[in-house]
């Protein structure tokens, strides 16, 4: 890929921020959007009538995968992404956004049910990102510190 080498970081970044998007629509996507059973039947009445989604999890899986290895052009394209997309907005934003509106999880389908149902998963998933890229970090300072050590004993 000529473009991964010459501009790493800026192609490193185009694979991570449309990624993090990818899997904020799709767990979105997957997520119930009624709320109106839980009432009546409990924690199980969400799902009374919704589909679990089995495709929508497994895409979602395949973009957080591209999203980590996108690391390896860019770690601080993936860290961004990471953070201010998955993590920010449904971890931070969103939560104080619901306690100040007074706009929670209400009864009925709505848009607004699926996202907060979806949160808290993409900002754990966000997080385990994160953390897990970090990881691409400190492996290629390893390597380059050991790498630098051995020119100098060489010498």
């Amino acid at each position: 890929m000529p473009l991964a080498r010459v501009h790493r970081h800026a192609f490193g970044t185009t694979i991570a921020v449309p990624a993090a998007l990818a899997v904020a629509v799709l767990i979105i996507a997957a997520s119930p959007s009624d709320t109106t059973n839980v009432a009546a039947l409990g924690l199980e009445g969400v799902l009374v009538r919704h589909g679990m989604g089995h495709g929508l999890a497994l895409s979602a899986g395949v973009a957080l995968a591209v999203l980590v290895v996108s690391a390896r052009w860019s770690i601080t394209g993936a860290q961004l992404a990471t953070w201010l997309i998955l993590v920010l907005p449904s971890y931070v934003i969103l939560p104080v956004w619901e306690s100040l509106t007074g706009n929670v999880i209400v009864p009925g389908s709505s848009i607004l049910t699926k996202v907060a149902l979806a949160s808290p998963m993409l900002a754990a998933l966000g997080m385990a990102t994160g953390c897990a890229s970090l990881g691409i970090l400190w492996a290629r300072l390893r390597a380059v510190r050991r790498l630098d050590s051995v020119e100098f004993d060489s010498h």
